[in-house]
């Protein structure tokens, strides 16, 4: 089974949010009372890990913490927009990009930073998440050799596993890879 790690919301922020579901033809959208706050995707685990991470996040205790939800409004306000479409293809006709976040990106990640690379503004960052080590080395020169300046950043959790004896040891999960590219310069307007 797939597992992810996430919070629930409060009823009145999951309110908030399903009010703004509306504006673009044929979308899906999540039913309300499945919208949560994903912290960790953790991948495909057996039914053993499923129970020990179920075990393990019943002991987690914190303190409350304030959600606001700021700074989006309704699809179609001009804050936010959908573009339907395959990246790169879609981003033609839309306006020069400050920031680029990319992840998942069906096979055509040369293609996608080549294009946003080309159009990227002054002051303006790419970032890439990556699943598999083998890609960050690519991906990394790639944007260099766009004349960007990369920095790349592996984000690590890890878990704690009872031994018999009582012991505790930190059982590593799979890390995510982040390589963010700036252009330089001051930020254009």
């Amino acid at each position: 089974m797939r597992l992810f790690l996430a919070l629930s919301l409060p009823a009145p922020l999951r309110d908030r949010l399903a009010a703004l579901c509306t504006g673009v033809p044929g979308a899906r959208w999540v039913a309300p009372e499945n919208l949560h706050l994903t912290l960790r995707f953790i991948g495909e685990v057996d039914g053993s890990q499923a129970r020990d991470l179920d075990t393990a996040l019943a002991q987690v205790r914190a303190a409350r913490l304030a959600v606001t939800l700021d700074g989006v409004d309704r699809f179609g306000s001009g804050r936010v927009r959908v573009i339907s479409g395959e990246a790169p293809a879609a981003l033609a006709g839309l306006p020069d990009p400050n920031s680029v976040f990319v992840g998942g990106s069906g096979g055509m990640l040369n293609d996608i930073l080549d294009t946003v690379a080309a159009r990227l503004k002054r002051g303006g960052r790419i970032v890439v998440n990556l699943a598999a080590l083998e890609r960050t080395q690519e991906v990394y020169h790639q944007l260099r050799d766009l004349g960007l300046s990369p920095e790349m950043t592996m984000i690590n959790a890890a878990r704690g596993k009872e031994f018999n004896d009582g012991t505790v040891r930190l059982e590593a999960m799979n890390p995510v890879f982040i390589i963010t590219a700036s252009r330089e310069g001051p930020a254009n307007e």
